[in-house]
């Protein structure tokens, strides 16, 4: 298997790195090399991010309604 090497200064470790979009809320995940910070590429935010903040919000709204969610959110 080949190994990936950043094409700036020829590194082979990469890190994730939360970047913010400008004139956005919107936030994407860089993939760029760990020693120069050169970006090879992109990952969208995970949908888990999403649906984690959504289940929070549901087990609030259930705790104050006074509602057993934990089937829903499981």
């Amino acid at each position: 298997m080949a190994i990936s090497h950043c094409p700036n200064c020829n590194n082979i470790g990469f890190e994730v790195q939360e970047s913010a979009v400008l004139n956005s809320e919107q936030k994407i995940r860089l993939v760029q090399c760990s020693k120069c910070g050169a970006v090879v590429g992109a990952l969208n935010s995970p949908a888990n991010d999403d649906l984690s903040k959504l289940k929070e919000a549901v087990k609030k709204v259930g705790e104050k309604v006074g509602a057993d969610v934990k089937k829903i959110l499981s």
